[in-house]
C-alpha cells in the first residue's frame, strides 16, 4: 500500500462511517471498550531507540481473580505467555511468565499496621530526588513511579514496607531492601505531619570512564500536602538538588508551579537516568468553563555546561455536537529534553514546532477517532520533520462481540523519531517509527468459555523483507470468590 492510498483509507476510515455513530443524546463509549485514552505518555530517558510498554495500574475488583493466556509472533514459532492477579482479604498481586516484556511478579500484603510488597518495585518518596523518579520538566509528577501513578513502572526488585500516616498510623515509616540500577540497595524513610527524612545507601560501584564519581550514600529531607511539595537531597560527595512544586485553585482553574536548583552531577542512587535537569522553572495552568477546557504549560530547564532546554504549550479541548469531541493544540521546543548521558545518539538541539488537532466520538457502542500531528523545524511548524496520520473506528458485532480497526501513517526527516501509542487492556505500548511508512491493526473481541477472547492482526508498510503480518491471541477470565 503507498502512502498516497494509506493517508486516504485512513480519512475514509473514520468519515464514511461517523454519521451513522451519532445518536440525538449523548452516550459514553463502552465499558469494555478495546481501546483506552493513553493521554500524554513518551518514553522514559532510560529507554533505547525501540518500542516501550507501559503496564497500566488499573486494579481488579476485591476478591477477583484474573486469568489470562496468550501467544504472539511474527513469523516464527509462536510466543507464549501467561498471566495471573488477584486481590482480596488484605492482599493482591500479579505474576507474568513467558516470552512477555512485563513478565515479572509483585505481591503486596497487610502488615502490621502498614503493607509489605516485593517483587517489582517502583517507589518514590517526596519529589521523587532520592529514590523514584524526578518528573519531566514539563510534567507535574511522575506518570510510572509512586502508589499514586497511571501506570506501574520497573524501577528494581526487592522488598518495601510502608506504614503510611495518612492511612492512620501514628508517623510514616519505610523500610526498602533490593536491587536498583544493577545495585543492591537499602534504605529507610520515617516522618510525621507531612516531614519526612529518607536516607539509602548502595554498594560500591566502579565509575565508567569519563563519568562523574558515583556516591554510595544519598539522604533527603522533604515535606508534603495535597497542594504543595518541596525535597532537598545530598549525596555522600557533597552534590544536591532541592525542589519545590505548589497548586492552587483560583475559580475553575488550576496553576501548578515548579522549580529545581543543585549540582548538575548529582545522581539518584536508584535511577540515575531519571534524575532530570539541575535547574528547572515550570508553570501550568488548566481551565474548565462552559465545557470547554484549555491547557497551558511552559519550562524551562538546563542540565549544566550549556545544555539548555525549553518548552511553551497550548490545547483547547470542546465538546461538539452529537457527543463528539475536538482539540487543538500546538507546541514549542528548543534544546534538549533528556539527560545527555541517558541517550544512544545525538538529539537535535533546534527549535521544534508542531500543531495537532484530534476529533472524537462516541455513542451506541460505536467509537470513532481522527488524529493529525505535523512539526518542523521552522516557525508555524514550516520545514517538515515529523508528521503522522492516525484513524480509528471500533463497533460492536452480535454475540457481545467487539471490531477495531486502526490505521497510521507517517514520515519523518532523517534522524527523526516519533511514537504512536497503541492501547491494550492492560497495557500501553509506545511503537517507535521513523522514515516513511504506514501501520494497520486490526482486533477483535468476544465472550467464549466464560472469559473473554481477543484476536489481532497488525499490518506495517514497508515490512521487513520475508516478514509477515504481526498476531497476537489471548483469553482473559476474571471470578470473584
Amino acid at each position: 500500500m503507498t502512502h498516497a492510498w494509506s493517508l486516504a483509507f485512513a480519512w475514509w476510515l473514520v468519515c464514511a462511517l461517523a454519521l451513522p455513530a451519532a445518536p440525538a443524546c449523548a452516550q459514553e463509549a463502552p465499558q469494555d471498550s478495546l481501546a483506552q485514552d493513553a493521554g500524554d505518555v513518551s518514553p522514559p530517558p532510560e529507554a533505547d531507540d525501540g518500542d516501550y510498554t507501559l503496564e497500566r495500574a488499573d486494579e481488579i475488583g476485591d476478591r477477583s481473580v484474573e486469568t489470562r493466556f496468550g501467544a504472539h509472533g511474527s513469523g516464527g514459532a509462536p510466543k507464549q505467555t501467561r498471566a495471573v492477579r488477584f486481590r482480596g482479604d488484605g492482599s493482591e498481586g500479579s505474576f507474568v511468565e513467558g516470552d512477555d516484556v512485563l513478565a515479572g511478579g509483585r505481591y503486596r500484603a497487610r502488615l502490621g499496621g502498614g503493607a509489605l510488597a516485593w517483587g517489582r518495585l517502583s517507589p518514590r518518596w517526596g519529589c521523587g530526588l532520592l529514590l523514584g523518579a524526578a518528573a519531566d520538566p514539563w510534567r507535574s509528577d511522575a506518570s510510572d513511579r509512586g502508589a499514586a501513578a497511571r501506570f506501574r513502572g520497573r524501577a528494581g526488585e526487592g522488598a518495601l514496607y510502608v506504614n503510611d500516616a495518612a492511612a492512620g498510623g501514628v508517623c510514616l515509616m519505610d523500610a526498602l531492601a533490593g536491587r536498583f540500577a544493577k545495585r543492591a540497595m537499602i534504605g529507610a524513610r520515617v516522618g510525621a505531619r507531612g516531614f519526612a527524612l529518607g536516607v539509602l545507601q548502595a554498594a560500591p560501584m566502579v565509575p565508567a570512564r569519563g563519568a562523574p564519581a558515583t556516591a554510595n550514600a544519598a539522604a533527603s529531607a522533604a515535606f508534603e500536602q495535597s497542594d504543595a511539595a518541596c525535597e532537598w537531597a545530598c549525596d555522600a560527595r557533597g552534590r544536591w538538588r532541592a525542589e519545590g512544586r505548589m497548586q492552587e485553585a483560583a475559580g475553575a482553574a488550576m496553576i501548578i508551579l515548579r522549580a529545581r536548583a543543585g549540582h548538575a552531577a548529582y545522581r539518584s542512587l536508584a535511577e540515575g537516568a531519571r534524575s532530570g535537569p539541575a535547574q528547572l522553572l515550570a508553570v501550568g495552568a488548566a481551565h474548565t468553563g462552559m465545557a470547554t477546557r484549555v491547557r497551558a504549560d511552559a519550562a524551562l530547564w538546563s542540565f549544566g555546561q550549556g545544555l539548555d532546554g525549553s518548552r511553551a504549550a497550548l490545547e483547547v479541548q470542546r465538546p461538539l455536537g452529537h457527543h463528539a469531541t475536538a482539540s487543538l493544540g500546538c507546541e514549542e521546543q528548543h534544546g534538549l529534553r533528556r539527560v545527555p548521558a541517558a541517550l544512544s545518539r545525538p538529539a537535535p538541539a533546534g527549535m521544534r514546532q508542531g500543531v495537532w488537532a484530534e476529533w472524537s466520538t462516541a455513542g451506541r457502542g460505536q467509537v470513532f477517532s481522527l488524529r493529525q500531528e505535523l512539526w518542523g523545524e521552522r516557525a508555524f511548524a514550516r520545514v517538515e520533520v515529523r508528521r503522522l496520520l492516525a484513524a480509528g473506528v471500533e463497533m460492536p458485532l452480535p454475540a457481545g462481540a467487539r471490531l477495531s480497526v486502526r490505521h497510521a501513517v507517517w514520515r519523518t526527516a532523517q534522524g527523526e523519531r516519533l511514537y504512536l501509542p497503541e492501547d491494550e487492556v492492560d497495557r500501553v505500548t509506545l511503537r517507535s517509527l521513523s522514515g516513511t511508512g504506514a501501520r494497520t491493526r486490526l482486533q477483535a473481541a468476544l465472550p467464549i468459555l466464560g472469559g473473554r477472547a481477543r484476536a489481532s492482526l497488525v499490518w506495517t508498510d514497508p515490512s521487513p523483507p520475508r516478514a509477515t503480518p504481526g498476531w497476537s491471541v489471548e483469553w482473559t477470565r476474571r471470578v470473584r470468590r
